[in-house]
């Protein structure tokens, strides 16, 4: 498995079977370009099998903050390690995109944890639960 940051609409395109609709060159285009946005794609064989999507967000008492806003992987790829290479790809991609940090603070205790929500398109999504 190889996971690449995404840098053109080209490339999202040939991994137009993550995403819940079409690619649309311009939207692709513009996410790609804007400040702090990331697009993981992840290739097994050279087959697009999962995707991350992240923005970075700037808090008050925290300053930039790297949010998992997408994770995908095709059907057929999963129960592989797929999602959780992504997931661990991002913080060394945080990294390139200025230093942004991840995690949290020890001591403090997170205000909630991923669990499965539904399904939906073919495509498992997740949702935050309140611990």
């Amino acid at each position: 498995m190889e996971i690449r940051r995404a840098t053109t609409a080209a490339e999202l395109k040939t991994a137009r079977h993550l995403f819940d609709g079409p690619v649309q060159d311009a939207w692709a285009e513009r996410f790609l370009a804007s400040p702090g946005h990331l697009m993981l794609i992840a290739y097994v064989g050279g087959f697009p099998a999962g995707m991350l999507s992240g923005i970075e967000m700037s808090r008050p008492d925290k300053g930039p903050e790297m949010c998992l806003y997408e994770l995908g992987v095709d059907e057929a790829y999963r129960r592989r390690g797929i999602g959780h290479a992504l997931t661990q790809a991002v913080r060394p991609a945080q990294l390139a995109i200025r230093g942004i940090r991840s995690g949290s603070r020890r001591g403090v205790r997170p205000v909630a944890r991923p669990r499965l929500l539904t399904t939906r398109h073919g495509r498992e999504y997740m949702r935050a639960r309140a611990t």
